[in-house]
């Protein structure tokens, strides 16, 4: 079967219900600007459909053999834990053959709102390279931040887990709770990347505001920072010189058909009904722009890098021949156009006063609210280059594997 007929029930009579269903929501999950057909045509679309055959191949029966088999073939073990309630489980991916006495370092995936962990297995490589990459992963259904805390503490007693190198990645409300643990675990964390997410908000996905001391141990503690986000979300992340309201589209639904048994979304603690946080507005008093530049900055000075000029970044609204700057609103230290897979990726990097690079900031050309296919291969090549020396407690640029 071609990739392109997967995505309708005529021409995939197995899953092309869930297909349709997913294309829907994609379609619904932008700004307007998105051509979903048009990024579907390109290879990166085509992985992106490769990447929902295998969700909905494995989702109902998410630890059946041939699951199970699938990830032994890649060199993986997949384990669930605290199955008892829908709401207590987790995934552990491991390395098949970890060796006595070696050290891994550990991810923290965080789902999107009212996701499965079985809907967001898939939607990146992530699981699918901890048997030739050597991390552990973990997958939490509670992306709280205790819960987090607490499941580290648990894999540092029963596995051989690195504690200078533990990250979180996570997109959507996964975004803010990774940012949340940024900013209540600040000094267990090598770098984390939260993304699909704002660049800055100072309260969490459970609407608690931070306090002012978690702000000031959030710049002690120093932790490096990725974000990538797709071009046209109906966030309106990008251009971050251009404050623009969210879009939302009437008509749209769910990404997914299948409902693990359990899923109450009234029981959801990462997303109680009447204590999803609001995405930051400018105040009556404040010009639009200027304010979202301002939480760009905030995320800068928190990690002592170089505040960026509003007026520059103003100016690149009327010059779209400068792509890349036109494209994500702001400028960086180094900066670069990747074309991967057929799709631009708007990449830019802040270094610290101390010549590390604390900020990247990743654009994804023409694509929509989802995690992007590439999320976990550029968020590892980032991630892999940080690590907290247990000695001094500061982050040291030391890439994994290089010794």
């Amino acid at each position: 079967m071609s990739v392109s007929a997967l995505w309708s029930p005529e021409t995939n009579p197995e899953t092309g219900e869930k297909f349709a269903v997913w294309l829907h929501g994609l379609r619904h999950s932008h700004n307007g600007d998105c051509d979903i057909d048009r990024m579907l045509s390109t290879p990166y679309g085509e992985a992106l459909a490769r990447l929902g055959a295998l969700r909905f191949r494995f989702e109902e029966d998410t630890m059946g053999d041939d699951c199970l088999r699938f990830y032994r073939e890649k060199g993986v073990r997949k384990q669930l834990f605290d199955a008892e309630d829908f709401y207590t489980r987790w995934f552990l991916f491991s390395p098949l053959d970890i060796r006595a006495g070696e050290k891994l370092p550990l991810i923290f995936w965080h789902h999107g709102g009212g996701n499965q962990i079985e809907t967001d297995e898939f939607s990146t490589h992530l699981s699918q390279m901890v048997g030739k990459e050597r991390f552990y992963l973990v997958m939490l259904q509670d992306t709280r931040w205790e819960n987090a805390e607490r499941v580290l503490d648990l894999l540092l007693e029963k596995e051989q887990v690195d504690p200078e190198r533990v990250y979180v990645v996570g997109y959507s409300q996964g975004g803010q709770a990774t940012h949340s643990a940024l900013l209540r675990m600040p000094r267990r964390l090598a770098a984390v990347c939260p993304c699909g997410a704002e660049v800055f908000q100072y309260w969490d996905h459970l609407d608690k505001r931070y306090t002012l001391q978690e702000l000031e141990e959030l710049t002690d503690a120093f932790v490096p920072v990725m974000q990538i986000v797709g071009q046209y979300e109906f966030l309106n992340f990008l251009p971050m010189n251009l404050w623009r309201p969210i879009k939302l589209w009437s008509g749209g639904g769910p990404m997914n058909l299948y409902r693990v048994p359990g899923n109450d979304p009234e029981r959801d603690p990462t997303n109680p009904v009447g204590k999803r946080a609001d995405k930051p507005s400018p105040p009556a008093f404040t010009e639009p722009n200027r304010f979202k530049l301002g939480r760009l900055n905030t995320r800068l000075d928190s990690l002592g890098c170089q505040r960026v000029d509003a007026d520059r970044c103003l100016s690149y609204l009327d010059h779209p021949e400068d792509e890349l700057h036109h494209a994500l609103g702001f400028y960086g230290d180094k900066e670069e156009i990747r074309t991967l897979l057929g799709v631009k990726h708007y990449e830019i990097d802040c270094y610290n006063r101390e010549g590390i690079n604390a900020f990247r900031y990743i654009g994804v050309e023409n694509f929509p609210h989802w995690p992007p296919v590439l999320l976990g291969e550029l968020a590892w090549e980032f991630l892999r280059s940080f690590r907290r020396d247990s000695a001094s407690g500061r982050i040291v640029v030391d890439p994994y594997g290089a010794r």
